[in-house]
C-alpha cells in the first residue's frame, strides 16, 4: 500500500457539539455532547463518531464513553514515525499493523505517561465484517510517553519513562490485532556519570526471553 502523506486538521465543534470533515474522500461526522471544557482549545465528553467507506478503510462507527476533542490538534492521518508529532491528536488514522487498512485511534483518556493522552484503538475485523476496539493495542498507550511509532519491517514501538533516569522502549509485531513483544530496550543513566547510559537489549520469542545484552554508551539526550 502506498504510504500516506501526513495530514493534520484543526477543527472546532459547532454549538451542537458536531463537526464534519473530509479525509481523502472519507467523510467523518463527530458528535461530542455535552463537551466539557478542559482548556481553551479542548473539551471532553461522550462521543459518537461515524465515517464513510474509502479505498483504505471500510465504513464504520464508534460509540465512545469519552473523547478529548482538541480544536487545534483534531485529526492526524499518516505513517507514525519516530518524532511524528501525532501524540495528542483527538483522532489518528494510520495503518499500524501493516494489513493495508488504517486503524483509528481515539483520544479517550489521560493515562499516558505523566498524564499524557491514552487511546482506544479500533481496527477492521474482516472475518466479522465490523470495526471493533483492539484492547491489547489500546493498553499499549497506557503509561507510554507517546503514541505508537511504526515501521513496515520493525513493527510497532512504544516508549515508557521510569523516573528521572530510565526509559524503556518495547517493540511489537502485530498480527490480527494482537501485539507480540519481540524486543525491549532499557536505557539507564549510569550512577554518578551524567554522560553515560547503560543500555540493555532483550529479545523475545513466543513471550519468552531468549537473549540479553548490556553495554555502556555516551548519553544522547536521555532525561
Amino acid at each position: 500500500m502506498k504510504a500516506v502523506e501526513a495530514s493534520r486538521l484543526s477543527l472546532s465543534l459547532n454549538a451542537q457539539g458536531v463537526v464534519q470533515f473530509d479525509d481523502r474522500g472519507r467523510l467523518f461526522e463527530v458528535k461530542v455532547a455535552p463537551c466539557v471544557e478542559t482548556s481553551p482549545d479542548e473539551c471532553v465528553g461522550t462521543a459518537e463518531v461515524s465515517w464513510a467507506a474509502a479505498t483504505f478503510s471500510p465504513a464504520g462507527s464508534a460509540q465512545l464513553p469519552s473523547l478529548y476533542w482538541s480544536a487545534e490538534d483534531s485529526f492526524f492521518a499518516g505513517a507514525l514515525r519516530q518524532g511524528h508529532g501525532a501524540t495528542g491528536y483527538s483522532i489518528i488514522s494510520s495503518d499500524i499493523d501493516g494489513d493495508g487498512v488504517e486503524e483509528l485511534l481515539f483520544h479517550t483518556g489521560r493515562e499516558g505517561g505523566y498524564g499524557g493522552p491514552s487511546y482506544a484503538v479500533f481496527r477492521w475485523e474482516s472475518d466479522g465484517g465490523a470495526w471493533l476496539e483492539a484492547p491489547e493495542l489500546s493498553e499499549l498507550t497506557v503509561g507510554s510517553t507517546g503514541v505508537f511509532s511504526t515501521d513496515a519491517t520493525a513493527g510497532a514501538s512504544v516508549w515508557f519513562a521510569d523516573g528521572c533516569c530510565r526509559r524503556i522502549g518495547e517493540r511489537y509485531a502485530i498480527q490480527d490485532g494482537m501485539p507480540r513483544l519481540i524486543e525491549r530496550r532499557t536505557e539507564t543513566l549510569a550512577e554518578g556519570k551524567d554522560n553515560e547510559v547503560q543500555v540493555t537489549i532483550e529479545t523475545f520469542e513466543g513471550g519468552s526471553l531468549v537473549h540479553s545484552t548490556t553495554e555502556t554508551t555516551v548519553a544522547e539526550g536521555v532525561k
